[in-house]
């Protein structure tokens, strides 16, 4: 027969499992997205490790913010307008774009792990081009972005499109004739994160639009994931589209994977028709 011991002890491990709360990464933010505290509104970042289930979160019009709930060992996105209870925002959004343990891993690994990248998913970005690793994933995005822009081939349908839009969320109709700060809004259809990055193409010449590596110890791509089912305003990576050559084509590249877009640079890029390994979508405007 139990003894009573053997009984409520089980019972207070349950109860003190159910009390901890959860523990938070803030993988990415899009847009505008803060914390209220008693200091007032506090911008996140990505690495943050502070938050709480009853942190008070604020996410502005078209902004994301992508967390690591290292309990449950997944990614949650959420993008509701106005100001909420972090847990509460978890609890609507973490049954949207399921993911694997093995796939969540490699993307946080990559996230922390700034000083060996080498041990990451996606190996070293090089943020300023020239050489690259030559993965493979790396090669058929590159292949695959050759056959869009030479032949308008594309093994997948754009799933995943773009508009550019101005300081009021309004869309720019004439961007190489606009003078001010443009942001790409990104809606991603699929029931995946998605990396993207934006590639100016004039003739010969290709210039990626988003910084691969805004921090210079960060060898990651999580500013540019795209919440799975979401529409997101990169206002943190605006940019000058009346800069850029008038004959040129923007070109989203979007990819399930993390992927080196530097890649997309390189010079003498060829077609080759009998390789269709590429999980890349693309969209030109």
């Amino acid at each position: 027969m139990l003894s009573l011991r053997h009984i409520i002890f089980p019972i207070l491990l349950l109860i003190a499992g159910m009390a901890k709360g959860e523990s938070y990464t803030v993988y990415s933010v899009h847009g505008n997205v803060t914390e209220h505290t008693a200091e007032g509104n506090i911008p996140l970042c990505a690495r943050d490790t502070h938050l709480t289930d009853e942190s008070q979160i604020i996410i502005g019009k078209g902004g994301s913010l992508t967390l690591y709930l290292q309990e449950s060992r997944e990614l949650v996105s959420v993008n509701e307008y106005g100001r909420q209870r972090l847990a509460t925002l978890v609890s609507r959004h973490r049954d949207k774009g399921g993911n694997t343990w093995r796939w969540v891993k490699s993307l946080v690994a990559s996230l922390f792990s700034a000083d060996t990248p080498e041990n990451t998913h996606r190996k070293l970005l090089q943020s300023q081009g020239g050489s690259h690793r030559g993965d493979d994933e790396d090669k058929a995005l590159l292949n695959a972005f050759a056959g869009f822009c030479h032949y308008g081939v594309s093994d997948r349908k754009a799933a995943v499109t773009f508009r550019l839009i101005n300081d009021n969320g309004s869309a720019i109709t004439a961007p190489f004739d606009f003078d001010g700060l443009a942001s790409a809004e990104v809606t991603n259809s699929t029931d995946q994160y998605m990396f993207v990055n934006i590639v100016a193409v004039s003739g010969q010449d290709r210039q990626l639009l988003l910084p691969v590596d805004p921090d210079a110890d960060n060898n990651c791509c999580a500013h540019l994931c795209i919440p799975p089912r979401s529409t997101v305003n990169m206002s943190e990576l605006s940019f000058f589209p009346s800069l850029l050559p008038r004959d040129a084509t923007l070109v989203l590249v979007a990819s399930p994977v993390e992927v080196n877009f530097t890649i997309l640079c390189s010079p003498g890029v060829h077609y080759d028709s009998s390789r269709h390994d590429s999980q890349a979508c693309f969209f030109a405007l």
